[in-house]
């Protein structure tokens, strides 16, 4: 019995189109990021060190966090 091989679509799906199972494999973040189209900072330093400005004080920071959890618990 001959096995039937699966080629990779040409384009990769748009966002929210589904993909047949044949055509799903085990992919790199990079690769998938690529297929999307996703552009964003190379460098970990970066993505790390971005928003470290965003409040002025610790207690700003420790506010924001308790808003955002209480957010998600009642679900507003």
């Amino acid at each position: 019995m001959a096995t039937k091989r699966h080629s990779l679509p040409s384009q990769p799906p748009r966002h929210g189109q589904m993909v047949a199972k044949s055509d799903r494999r085990n992919r790199t973040l990079t690769e998938l990021a690529s297929e999307q189209g996703i552009i964003g900072p190379q460098d970990f330093d970066a993505i790390c060190g971005a928003g470290a400005d965003l409040w002025e004080t610790d207690a700003d920071f420790e506010t924001f966090l308790k808003v955002l959890r209480d957010s998600r618990r009642t679900g507003d």
